[in-house]
């Protein structure tokens, strides 16, 4: 199908071209990976920009994300909120997620908290880990917002229950302080195992701290040492 899809583009075939895209329904991922620097993106982006007018949602995504990056165009940060608006309107949680970063940052638009969190909180209401994660450390550090332990530790919950390493640390860390959740050593140690199996140095660092106190296990000097080592090992 992808190897059709630059075939029309390369004999122009427009047509064909846009209704290949929407049988495929192309995620902006793979849009991305399949056409960025390819020497027909500035054509493609042509399609995706057709695409976009009939209605294809992730049409408008790719086509802010090469607004956003300068990929086949010229970078362009109104343009690429526009776009993203557009896709947002339609719910698309990968725009409200990229939309929050330019609102919190202020790229294109003036920066703003509570714009950044509305959206945050769409997209993380359909299941993106990554505005789950985001809106986790917003609560936690209190960033635009005030500090709430309890909303941190909810988002960080459902990012770790999909597998966020970076997440299970800091709801490990919730844990083990007792911050916003009762202070539960084992569940702090639980996902600081998980997180530290994939190599997260901090979750390591903590890992070590419980075996080093007893804390959610037995006290074990030589796993302190060899977790401690390990974390020493990424610069921790």
């Amino acid at each position: 199908g992808k190897r059709r899809l630059l075939q029309m583009i390369s004999y122009n075939e427009k047509e064909k071209a846009l209704r290949l895209i929407q049988e495929l329904n192309f995620t902006v991922i793979e849009a991305s990976l399949y056409l960025d620097g390819h020497p027909h993106c500035k054509k493609a982006l042509e399609y995706f920009n057709a695409a976009a007018e009939l209605g294809h949602v992730e049409a408008c995504v790719y086509i802010a994300d090469c607004y956003h990056h300068g990929h086949g165009v010229e970078e362009n940060h109104d343009l690429a909120i526009e776009w993203y608006s557009k896709a947002a309107e339609h719910n698309n949680s990968i725009a409200q997620e990229r939309l929050a970063y330019m609102y919190s940052v202020g790229k294109g638009v003036s920066q703003d908290d509570a714009k950044t969190i509305e959206l945050l909180t769409n997209s993380a209401a359909q299941g993106s880990v990554k505005a789950q994660k985001e809106l986790g450390d917003i609560y936690y550090e209190g960033r635009g917002v005030e500090q709430n332990y309890e909303m941190a530790v909810m988002y960080y919950q459902k990012a770790a229950d999909n597998d966020c390493i970076e997440t299970m640390e800091r709801l490990g860390l919730c844990y083990y302080n007792g911050l916003g959740i009762k202070q539960n050593y084992n569940k702090a140690l639980e996902y600081f195992e998980k997180s530290a199996e994939q190599g997260n140095a901090n979750a390591q660092y903590n890992l070590a701290n419980c075996y080093y106190n007893g804390q959610g296990t037995e006290q074990d000097y030589e796993k302190s040492v060899e977790m401690y080592l390990k974390s020493a090992e990424q610069g921790n």
